[in-house]
């Protein structure tokens, strides 16, 4: 983000860069916790994440969206970059953790 020098367009390039990372990490390590589980275990994790997925999607989508000033887009990607890297770490927790 430093590199930006400020400009809103290069900081929502930093922010996508960084988060195909984070969604990268997310993915691999649900991936190992779902295949390391019982299957109703499995139908748990999944029903989880995909009640995460639509909570970071509304969250984000409102903080991208609440002022209609150039500073929303920059609020949104932050937002899905700050809960897509939280929840990467919480997945690799529990992926190191079974």
């Amino acid at each position: 983000m430093d590199a930006s020098d400020g400009i809103t367009v290069n900081m929502l390039n930093c922010n996508a860069a960084e988060m195909a990372q984070q969604d990268a990490r997310l993915n691999h390590f649900y991936n190992v916790v779902r295949l390391n589980l019982d299957e109703p275990l499995s139908a748990q994790l999944l029903a989880a994440q995909r009640a995460w997925i639509s909570f970071r999607d509304n969250d984000c989508g409102l903080l991208g969206m609440l002022t209609g000033g150039t500073m929303d887009a920059l609020n949104g990607s932050s937002c899905f970059l700050e809960k897509t890297r939280a929840r990467a770490d919480d997945m690799q927790w529990l992926a190191e953790s079974i």
